[in-house]
């Protein structure tokens, strides 16, 4: 059995699918991928890698020219599965599978991590993106979604055979677990950081969907009422430079730490004491449930990914889209209550369980074993 793995880079792959390659690789597949370098990562379980170019916009040249490998390639190989993730390659991969899908045993999956299309939002966004989705579900045998909003939307528009749901990508539970309070006073010491500081952490890549503005502008007024308050953000991307600025006319760059990429995010999620999200609009948002396994509680705003981890009142707070009032009047709850902290902090970590990278690989290996049978 021979399938194909397609996804938008090298760097993806790594953050996200190592886990499910390796499962493909044990159950004694055949396991090839195609994706853009733009690292230097070393696929072991990978028995053929196609390196290839995409960019945002379906229709430039490179997309084109990469269209046409993966047609190639799909028509050379023959593969018994494909597995596409991210939207470019996933429009581009199903569009070059269809011959074999059609004329030859091909089965096609799409793991959607989140349409871009929502409850709420934008109709330019629906009228985009929703008739392409419907349109590429006739070429996909089976369409996997992380969230109950884009299954059921699936389920009731799409022309696909099989929808299933998972419960993300899963979280390393290894990586990200509840650590003993002495280890976490420990850590906290050692960043720098007092006993008695206030920690928010935000996970997330510095683009305008992530919504840092709302949330630089929301401390300011935490710090004021929480002079112990500090705000941790850990990610890259084409904000990074602005948001810092923003902080320093804000006055609070020495409350706010601007950590970049960072592969330690399981100490810095125990030494924080809640985490935050303010995005737009979040497929899942594993962020999220990578800091309920550290059992701390969650303030994030109403969406429809969150919606599946953040019980309200439970093991943390939901606010309306740029609603700061209520932001920090949740935060100032939590902060001030430690009976309420405690609760919500058992109650994180309990929902946590749900995520766990464990359970995900069952539910896919599920799903390949029944278009891999032999």
């Amino acid at each position: 059995m021979k399938v194909l793995y397609t996804a938008t880079s090298d760097i993806h792959l790594r953050t996200f699918h190592l886990p499910y390659l390796k499962l493909l690789k044990e159950k004694g597949y055949t396991v090839h991928l195609a994706y853009e370098k733009r690292g230097e990562i070393d696929f072991e379980m990978a028995d053929k890698e196609f390196e290839l170019s995409f960019e945002r916009n379906p229709f430039r040249f490179s997309n084109i020219k990469s269209f046409w490998i993966l047609f190639k390639i799909i028509q050379k190989q023959k593969y018994d599965l494909i597995h596409c993730h991210t939207p470019v390659i996933s429009t581009l991969t199903r569009i070059a599978g269809a011959f074999q899908k059609f004329f030859g045993k091909t089965k096609i999956l799409y793991t959607a991590h989140g349409y871009h299309f929502y409850k709420g939002g934008p109709l330019k966004l629906w009228t985009l993106f929703f008739p392409i989705e419907w349109a590429l579900s006739f070429l996909t045998d089976a369409i996997i979604l992380i969230n109950t909003e884009d299954y059921l939307i699936t389920k009731k528009y799409f022309l696909n055979k099989y929808t299933f749901q998972i419960k993300g990508i899963g979280v390393n539970n290894k990586k990200f677990y509840k650590m003993p309070k002495e280890e976490k006073m420990l850590h906290k010491e050692n960043y720098g950081y007092s006993k008695d500081d206030f920690i928010l952490l935000y996970i997330a890549e510095f683009i305008p969907r992530k919504n840092h503005e709302f949330l630089l502008n929301s401390f300011k007024a935490i710090s004021i009422n929480v002079p112990s308050a500090k705000l941790i953000l850990v990610g890259t991307g084409m904000l990074f430079t602005e948001m810092k600025n923003l902080a320093a006319q804000l006055d609070i760059s020495s409350k706010v730490e601007f950590l970049g990429w960072r592969d330690d995010t399981g100490i810095l999620a125990n030494i924080s004491d809640l985490g935050v999200s303010t995005s737009k609009q979040e497929g899942l948002g594993l962020g999220l449930a990578e800091e309920m396994l550290c059992a701390i509680p969650i303030v994030a705003s109403e969406d429809r990914g969150h919606k599946e981890m953040v019980e309200h009142g439970i093991n943390g707070f939901m606010f309306k889209q740029n609603d700061s009032a209520s932001f920090i009047n949740y935060v100032l709850e939590i902060y001030n209550n430690p009976e309420l902290y405690s609760k919500m902090s058992q109650n994180a970590y309990r929902k946590a369980q749900e995520f766990v990278i464990d359970n995900s690989l069952k539910k896919m290996d599920e799903i390949y074993s029944f278009y891999l049978k032999a």
